[in-house]
């Protein structure tokens, strides 16, 4: 395939992605969370996009186990 849609690099490098500008933000949100990984820090914006994410591309039957998941999640260092 020579013109894919788009493209979403490995999170750990510094290659662009290619998309629409979910992809875009979705992918800047993942990789600033993979690579202040050892920080357990997520930024607003991080956060803003990976909850439109959810929003936009999960399907409304899988909110509630997510959801549970997210709440079940141990805090570093607990």
């Amino acid at each position: 395939m020579n013109n894919p849609a788009f493209f979403v690099p490995d999170p750990w490098t510094k290659t662009q992605p290619f998309g629409n500008w979910i992809v875009k933000a979705l992918y800047q949100a993942v990789h600033q969370s993979v690579n202040d990984n050892a920080k357990s820090e997520l930024n607003f914006k991080s956060l803003i996009s990976l909850g439109l994410g959810f929003l936009l591309y999960v399907p409304l039957l899988r909110w509630l186990h997510y959801i549970k998941t997210i709440f079940n999640l141990k805090k570093p260092g607990s």
